[in-house]
């Protein structure tokens, strides 16, 4: 089968690409080993890179450390459990909570064998998930 067109000098230019990637990782062991005096120490830094490389791509990604820290919201306070609030523990973080979880905790229901949830929505909850 013969092919037309770019593909043959594009499979030429990644083989390249690859061979040269090697070579510089390769490169780069020998100059850290050299200078740690140390194989070890040097394959760890060598197999460490690409993760902190994908982790700064990632970062890069949401444009700055405060657009990445925004996703999620700092406004949740938990409550001291030496001075929990009346009511439900869980109502002034929770989006469900109305009046009555705010007067009273709710009792502690078991739903299926070993399976408990203290909650007045409870029902409705559930059946909204399934």
């Amino acid at each position: 089968m013969t092919t037309r067109g770019e593909i043959p000098a594009l499979e030429q230019t990644i083989s390249g690409l690859r061979i040269g990637l090697l070579l510089a990782v390769a490169v780069i062991f020998l100059l850290l080993a050299a200078n740690f005096q140390s194989a070890r120490l040097a394959l760890t830094i060598v197999l460490t890179v690409p993760a902190v490389l994908c982790g700064v791509l990632l970062c890069a990604s949401f444009g700055s450390a405060q657009s990445l820290s925004g996703m999620w919201d700092a406004t949740v306070v938990v409550p001291s459990l030496h001075n929990l609030p009346q009511g439900c523990s869980f109502a002034p973080r929770c989006d469900f909570a109305t009046d009555q979880c705010r007067a009273a905790s709710p009792p502690l229901v078991e739903r299926r064998a070993g399976h408990a949830i203290a909650c007045w929505h409870a029902d409705k909850l559930l059946a909204d998930a399934a």
